[in-house]
């Protein structure tokens, strides 16, 4: 490795170079680094001869490898997608681009199908204090969901309470919709935090209207649904 030092003076660039005390002939060289070592002095580090060719060729197997486990990734999205009833479109060449696309697209088929199982997705509309409020569970959603279904159900009821629990593994999401005409009595943000404290988590965030918290013991939600229905 040998180092190029640049020194900038009105403009004007004046190289400096040291190779191992030697100065010659570079040769085919490939810049690797480059750092400020001192006001208007720069160090370039670069590789030649066998440094460079092993860098190279280190640089060639590890991109090999890294397409291996991207195509590997790639086909097993798909199978995935094509399993949930969908058809893969693998025609962008860009592989990390077309794993984005084909981890959305499989998202979003993978939501669908849990929404539509109703022993994952189970919804209990009921009456009280003559609101209408939407008890709702769905195992196996990503909190991040959480809104959409809150939408979902308002439009569903077109007036009322949403009250919506969603299990991904270890992490419990929960989201709280108020429509528009019971924001005036009732806050989600009041809901959520006393939801959320129940199934061990703190505080919860958002609008009278709508809000989120997060938990971590789901054999409480039932309790939570409880509580909450006893402050409407």
């Amino acid at each position: 490795m040998f180092s190029i030092i640049k020194i900038f003076k009105k403009k004007k660039i004046v190289p400096h170079i040291r190779l191992s005390g030697v100065i010659g002939n570079i040769g085919k060289f490939k810049i690797i680094n480059q750092s400020s070592i001192a006001a208007g002095v720069r160090r370039v580090e670069a590789l030649r001869d066998k440094q460079l060719q092993e860098y190279l060729n280190k640089k060639e197997k590890l991109s090999d490898l890294k397409s291996q486990k991207s195509e590997e990734t790639i086909k097993d999205l798909s199978q995935k997608i094509i399993k949930l009833g969908g058809k893969p479109n693998i025609s962008n060449d860009n592989q990390q681009t077309l794993i984005k696309d084909l981890t959305k697209h499989y998202e979003q088929l993978l939501v669908k199908s849990t929404l539509s199982d109703k022993s994952k997705n189970i919804i209990n509309d009921q009456t009280i204090n003559n609101v209408k409020v939407r008890l709702q569970k769905v195992i196996d959603l990503p909190p991040k969901d959480l809104r959409k279904l809150v939408d979902s159900g308002k439009k569903e009821l077109g007036e009322g309470i949403i009250i919506v629990f969603a299990i991904k593994g270890e992490k419990i999401g929960l989201a709280i919709g108020v429509t528009e005409k019971h924001t005036k009595k009732y806050d989600a943000v009041k809901f959520a935090k006393i939801g959320s404290e129940i199934i061990g988590g703190k505080g919860g965030g958002g609008r009278p209207d709508f809000a989120q918290a997060g938990g971590t013991d789901s054999s409480k939600i039932d309790s939570a649904f409880d509580k909450i229905k006893e402050l409407i």
